[in-house]
């Protein structure tokens, strides 16, 4: 009994200790908090924050009152005798209203502008190679400045993030030209040299590339998403750079020997009649739609199959485009998933575990009873 009752003043002593050491807890958090209150109603109270305020109002009053000014000193250099109505715009009418119209006009005006093609080829001719954003008219056609026997020469020519929409090059030489984020949607580049060429992030959609030549090229991150009437019959694309080329529904009956097509896009595309040997697929990814020639094994390559129960371990499909599909039941353990895109996709019992899911877009997807640990 003696031993009980030792061991009960022991305990009910240690209880003693704890309740004070509490109440010292709770007083200093009492004081912290007081202080805390305090250094907030000082900060939220500091003489700056009216000082900054008033700033702020005298210089969203002198931004009204400069706003006029400017746009009256871009609009009275253009007013002559030549341009009566815009004189008149300036003179007459000085509200801010009526110059922001005119300036409008006048952007608007300046955007639709744009060189002939004979303009074009007359500085080509003399000497002039740098053609960075130039702007031809859409539909213009140089293939009647340029035939087999008089080909279009514009080798190594600059240009860049030129707007050339459905011009036609056929039979042109374009080898070693500059075209990187050249818009070329719909142009008729068949018969075209391209030998070469840097195309990079270039939009080719609908283009005719008909036994054009692109070997070489550096098509990487261009954008070949073409509808299935697309004439690609006989390009030359031996040894040309399309790494992460959007090549979906493309029909690629052309030379693909020892082409990287790493991370590229081969979803619903026809490769049936194309040459593949010693081409690069290295994380390229395909469905079940893709089409690829008699024998030729896409995982061995090391193309990813992007499909329901697909074995995807390990994976690398950073920044892959995979909005909407169906990748269901696929085992995506390990993968690296860094930025990839799957807005909308079904992922129902897909197997995330370990996987690198860092900036991934997830919106919309379906995730019923996927792993995700």
């Amino acid at each position: 009994m003696s031993e009980e009752k030792e061991a009960i003043a022991y305990l009910v002593s240690t209880l003693a200790q704890l309740e004070k050491r509490i109440d010292k807890v709770d007083n200093h958090t009492v004081r912290v908090k007081h202080e805390l209150d305090g250094l907030s109603e000082a900060f939220n109270t500091r003489p700056e924050l009216s000082h900054l305020e008033a700033l702020q109002a005298e210089m969203a009053k002198l931004s009204e009152a400069v706003i006029p000014w400017q746009q009256l000193e871009i609009l009275q250099p253009m007013a002559s005798s030549e341009n009566p109505a815009l004189t008149n715009a300036v003179v007459l009418d000085n509200n801010e209203d009526s110059a922001k119209e005119e300036i409008d006009a006048f952007a608007d005006e300046s955007q639709a502008s744009a060189i002939s093609a004979e303009n074009f080829l007359e500085r080509f001719n003399e000497g002039q190679r740098d053609f960075t954003e130039i702007n031809l008219p859409k539909s213009i056609s140089l293939k009647n400045l340029t035939s087999h026997q008089n080909p279009l020469n514009l080798s190594q020519a600059n240009l860049i993030r030129a707007k050339l929409e459905k011009t036609s090059f056929a039979y042109g030489n374009l080898s070693g030209a500059d075209l990187r984020g050249a818009k070329l949607c719909e142009a008729d580049l068949s018969k075209t040299n391209l030998g070469e060429a840097n195309l990079e992030r270039a939009d080719l959609r609908k283009v005719i590339l008909s036994v054009t030549n692109l070997e070489k090229a550096n098509l990487i991150g261009v954008n070949l998403s073409w509808s299935k009437s697309v004439n690609l019959n006989g390009a030359n694309l031996s040894g040309a750079n399309l790494s992460r080329a959007n090549l979906k529904e493309a029909i690629l009956k052309a030379d693909l020997s020892k082409a990287s097509l790493s991370h590229a896009n081969l979803f619903d595309a026809n490769l049936e009649e194309a040459n593949l040997q010693g081409a690069n697929l290295q994380h390229a990814i395909y469905n079940q739609a893709t089409v690829f020639p008699a024998g030729f094994d896409p995982l061995k390559a090391g193309a990813y199959l992007i499909a329901p129960n697909a074995s995807l371990s390990e994976a690398n499909l950073t920044g892959a485009e995979l909005e909407r599909v169906n990748p269901s039941g696929a085992n995506l353990q390990g993968a690296n998933l860094h930025s990839i895109n799957l807005i909308g996709a079904e992922l129902s019992e897909v197997n995330f575990s370990g996987a690198n899911l860092s900036k991934a877009k997830l919106d919309g997807t379906k995730l019923i009873q996927a792993q995700c640990s």
